[in-house]
Parts: structure tokens; sequence; C-alpha cells
């Protein structure tokens, strides 16, 4: 119980200019955020400390730049791989109020919020080039309000990849790319490389692996290009194991795929590109302009290999390779 002086003092003190502004400050409403994800099961997201390494990445941007969990309502949801979806949930979050809404990589998602707000700040993760795709003006002034994360392959980075498939693998000659429909329509022409052909298996949605793999053996690729990106990494596991039946060997652009058995990975940490969302998120909570943020790259990239796959698959992974490797799995 506060007795009658200790009230007093505490009502002086309240009546001061410097008090009233601390007060205000602690009263202040959390910041709101929305966070939508194409295929990341609800219950992977949820929590202070989620399942989703790709959602704890998010939060930790966040966190790093003082947006802690006490200053912030992060609002997440999934549309479940269904795009019907889409237009109601971002509706609903935008309904609550959100500040920022943040995005997964799916360009119907991107599409879809963009019709819904124009005021509304969005951060967005990008599998192709969004100057390329009419998303945004520029990369350094993006205009709108959409910006984000991209991690389209570049000529180089996809001649790296197919590099060292061939140096795992020297007979590949026609690769199935693996890729939803932003990364195949982006994906650079890398058919120069002498004697290869690539062969496009598109996957937008988890209900679409069957026909994508149907695909793949009725062409007869003697290999696979598994593009990083929704909704591969999340089926991260489905792919690796087809891969396996089929007796593939497989480069994928995630390191995620050789933790489950996949042979050797080559591309960007894809939680640290959460990271990075999470800190431009903080960024127009702290009250940047829209269109004043520019699109973001990943600028290093990491080399897995799995030794005991390779053993599997009848193949050596050759000691150049393992040299750059940044994790060898054994």
């Amino acid at each position: 119980m506060i007795g009658r002086r200790t009230l007093i003092v505490h009502l002086a003190c309240a009546a001061l200019p410097g008090s009233q502004l601390s007060f205000a400050q602690s009263a202040r409403r959390r910041s709101l955020i929305g966070l939508a994800l194409p295929n990341t099961p609800i219950s992977e997201m949820l929590g202070a400390d989620p399942a989703s390494p790709l959602v704890r990445a998010f939060l930790d941007g966040l966190r790093g730049l003082g947006w802690t969990d006490s200053a912030t309502i992060v609002e997440r949801r999934s549309l479940e791989g269904q795009p019907q979806r889409a237009r109601e949930v971002v509706d609903e979050l935008l309904g609550r109020g959100v500040e920022v809404l943040v995005l997964g990589g799916a360009r119907w998602l991107h599409d879809t919020a963009r019709l819904a707000t124009r005021t509304t700040p969005i951060v967005g993760l990008f599998a192709g080039d969004p100057v390329a795709g009419g998303l945004v003006d520029s990369f350094a002034r993006p205009g709108g309000n959409l910006t984000g994360i991209t991690f389209a392959a570049s000529a180089e980075f996809a001649g790296k990849q197919l590099q060292i498939l061939r140096e795992v693998a020297p007979h590949v000659r026609r690769p199935a790319l693996l890729a939803n429909r932003e990364a195949l329509m982006h994906f650079p022409d890398i058919a120069r490389f002498q004697g290869i052909e690539i062969l496009p298996a598109k996957v937008d949605y988890p209900g679409e692996y069957d026909d994508a793999f149907a695909l793949i053996r009725r062409l007869g690729a003697d290999s696979l290009i598994a593009a990083s990106g929704p909704p591969n990494v999340v089926n991260a596991e489905r792919i690796a194991a087809f891969c396996a039946a089929s007796r593939l060997p497989a480069i994928y652009g995630f390191r995620e795929a050789v933790a489950v058995g996949g042979l050797v990975s080559y591309g960007v940490n894809v939680p640290s590109l959460f990271r990075q969302m999470g800190r431009m998120t903080a960024r127009f909570l702290d009250g940047a302009k829209l269109g004043d943020v520019p699109i973001e790259q990943p600028t290093t990239f990491e080399l897995v290999a799995n030794l005991k796959t390779a053993k599997a698959l009848g193949l050596t992974i050759p000691l150049p390779v393992l040299a750059q490797a940044d994790e060898v799995i054994e």
C-alpha cells in the first residue's frame, strides 16, 4: 500500500515536464508488425523462440536494433501454400493496423500486398530481380512502398553452382532446374556452358512436387539444381529424398538440404536473409520514409558438402571442393 506522503511525492514528480515525457514513453503502444510466409507451418512460427529458423532470424534482426519483444508485437500468419488465401491474410493484417508488412518470397503474395496498400511499408524476399520483374523502380531507390532482399541468381553465381556440381559429378550433362516460376524466369542463361542442357521443372506450391519429380524422370535428367527460395527450403528433406531414391547428384542453393541428406549446396544462408529483413523492418519503425530504403542483396555465400551422401551415390568429392567448403558433413 502507498502511503499518503509517498503518493503526494509521486504526483508532484508526475507534474514535472521530464516526468511527463517519461510517463508518455512508458505508456506508448508497442509497434505492430505483420509477418506472412507462403509455406512455413504456422505451428513453427509462433512463440518467442519459434521452431522456424527463418522466423527466429527475423526476430533476431529486430532485437539487434533495439526492437525487443517488449517493444514490438509480431502478428504471424502462414498461407500454408494456398495462394487463394493471400488477400484474406493481407487484409486481416492491414486491418489490425500493422506498421510494416513483412512477406516471404512468393511473387503472388507481393502482388497481393501491393494491390491492398500503397501506404504501409512492405518488406519482401525476392526470388528474382525485382527491377526486371517490374516490382520496384531501382535497387537504390525502389519507389512506392515495397523494398526487401533479393537473392536472384547472377550469371557468375549460376556458373559457380554448375562448376561445383560438375566437379563433384563429372558426368553431368542434363541437370534439371527445380525452381519457382519467378526464379525460372530470371535464372540466367547458362546453356552457353558447352554440352550442358538445363531442364526446367517448375514448383510454385507444395502440391506441385509430385508432378515436377515425374517431369524430371520423364526428361531423363542426370542431376538436379534446386534453387533457393520457397517452397524448396521448406521442402528440403522431400527434395533430398527424391534425389537419393533417383540416384541424382544435386546441388542446392541452401544448406538446409545438405543437413538432411543432400549432396552439396552453394548459396546464401537463408536465415541470414530474414535477419536482414528484420533489420530493414526496424528502419521503418525508426522512421525511414517510403521509397528510401534500398533493395539489399546477399554479400556472402557458403559451400556445404555431405560425404555420406557422396559415398552412397558412388561419388568422391574432390579435395579442391572440400578445401573451399564452409562445412563438411560426415
